[in-house]
């Protein structure tokens, strides 16, 4: 199969499928429902990888939540503190009940 054929088809199919965002530049858009895994190792790691996503996800109108599960990685606040540098107007996404 020829470069340029292949192309062409592989656009079509992705016009065919609704693709979402992932922020993640390695990953790229993928088709809703996709699952994918990310090991890190240090703190850095975690939000050089989240903190794109969630920006992504909430750019694109998805619901989107983060449970910090080990507060002696991230606080809270951290998470939201690297959030805000990311994404203008932050506080117009966040839900408080």
């Amino acid at each position: 199969m020829g470069i340029l054929h292949r192309e062409k088809m592989l656009s079509a199919s992705k016009r065919a499928i609704d693709l979402r965002k992932t922020g993640i530049s390695i990953v790229g858009d993928v088709p809703w429902g996709t699952h994918f895994c990310y090991f890190y190792e240090t703190k850095q790691d975690l939000l050089d990888i989240l903190v794109p996503y969630f920006k992504a996800g909430l750019e694109s109108k998805e619901f989107c939540s983060w449970i910090i599960s080990n507060s002696d990685l991230i606080t809270t606040e951290e998470a939201k503190g690297a959030l805000e540098q990311a994404v203008s107007d932050l506080d117009r996404y966040l839900g408080h009940s």
